[in-house]
This record gives structure tokens, C-alpha cells and sequence, in this order.
């Protein structure tokens, strides 16, 4: 999409460039640095407490994707969420990916496209700093690389995934297998939207 991205080789999630004394090598592997409140501040737009993607934004970044070049005008901080979630969480983590794109499909068609993802979903991998505690936890700002406390479903990955799965098939027939039946609700619920808007 025009943009320039980076990603923490020891967190593994996908960041906006900064600064290039905000980057350390460790190992051979390149990381954000979290030694100052200016660097934790920059890392807090991808992970932690304060990053937001509301599932409107996830759809918005989903339709100029589709639409191609030349690109319309996105947010490099909102477009590093977004491959946080539908990249690095698959790779890391392939049983929460259909999560991730039935809970978009879910909060869309109950028109609640404002509702932040964050707090919906379980588990991230952008919940928080996982080398905070290595780096130096009482730097300014480091808090903000912790866990927001309001999430709304506090359960495991495989809680979340029945109770929300539960909820789109009642919307559905019930002849397809499971998986090809919530596939098709997030085609439905999601492209069909993606297909208006590119019209």
C-alpha cells in the first residue's frame, strides 16, 4: 500500500519504521529498542495498551487492499495492526486466524463496527511487550506496553472460539462442515461489503 514497514525480528510483529536509533541488534535479529519514553512511546502504536483497530478500520484497510493502486490514504500505525493481525498471528498462532476474521464478520453484521478488536479478542501476541521486563519495565511509558485491562472475554483462545463461533452459525444453515460454514459467513458478512465498496 505505498507504505514502508519493518518488523521486530524478537517480538515478531510488524511495526512502522521510526527512528533509526530506536533500532538494537540482538543476535542477528533487529528489534525496537525500549531503553526511553520516546522509544516505548513509539512501540505502544503496535503493541500494548493504547493500539486500536476498530473492526471498520480492519474492513477499510481490507477494501482499498482490493481496490489496488494508486492507493488510497491509510495510517502506517493503523496499517501495522492490521498486519499484525491477519499475518503475524496466523504465522505464529494458525488456530486464532479464523478467529480473528469471524469476530470482524461478527461485530460488522451486529453493526458494531466501532468496537475495538483488541479488546475483543483473546490472547494476542500484541498484548503486550514480551521483552519488557528484559529491557527496563520502569522507563516512562513502559506501562503502556502492558495489557489493556479491558478485554471482554478473559477465557482461553478455545473458549472465545465456541461462544463466538456458536453465535455466526446460529446465523447459518446448518449442512456445511463448521469451518466451511463460518468461512462463508465471513465471505458474506465481509466481502460482499469489500464487492459495494468497490463498485
Amino acid at each position: 500500500m505505498g507504505k514502508d514497514m519493518r518488523v521486530d525480528q524478537l517480538r515478531r510483529v510488524v511495526i512502522v519504521p521510526g527512528e533509526p536509533g530506536h533500532w538494537r541488534e540482538r543476535n542477528g535479529k533487529w528489534y525496537v529498542c525500549t531503553e526511553t519514553p520516546v522509544e516505548c512511546l513509539f512501540l505502544s502504536s503496535a503493541i500494548g495498551a493504547t493500539r486500536f483497530l476498530p473492526a471498520d478500520g480492519f474492513i477499510s484497510i481490507v477494501e482499498r487492499l482490493c481496490a489496488g493502486e494508486p492507493w488510497r490514504a491509510v495510517s502506517e500505525s493503523e496499517l501495522a495492526i492490521f498486519l499484525n493481525l491477519t499475518v503475524a498471528e496466523g504465522v505464529l498462532r494458525p488456530e486464532a486466524d479464523l478467529a480473528i476474521w469471524v469476530t470482524v464478520a461478527h461485530e460488522l453484521s451486529a453493526q458494531r463496527g466501532r468496537a475495538d478488536l483488541h479488546e475483543l479478542l483473546p490472547e494476542l501476541i500484541t498484548d503486550h511487550d514480551v521483552l519488557c521486563e528484559a529491557e527496563r519495565p520502569t522507563v516512562p511509558y513502559s506501562e503502556k506496553l502492558q495489557p489493556a485491562t479491558g478485554k471482554r472475554f478473559t477465557g482461553s483462545l478455545e473458549e472465545y472460539q465456541e461462544q463466538l463461533f456458536t453465535t455466526a452459525l446460529s446465523e447459518l444453515g446448518a449442512d456445511d462442515p463448521m469451518e466451511r460454514r463460518l468461512r462463508t459467513y465471513v465471505q458474506d458478512v465481509m466481502f460482499s461489503r469489500v464487492a459495494s465498496a468497490l463498485d
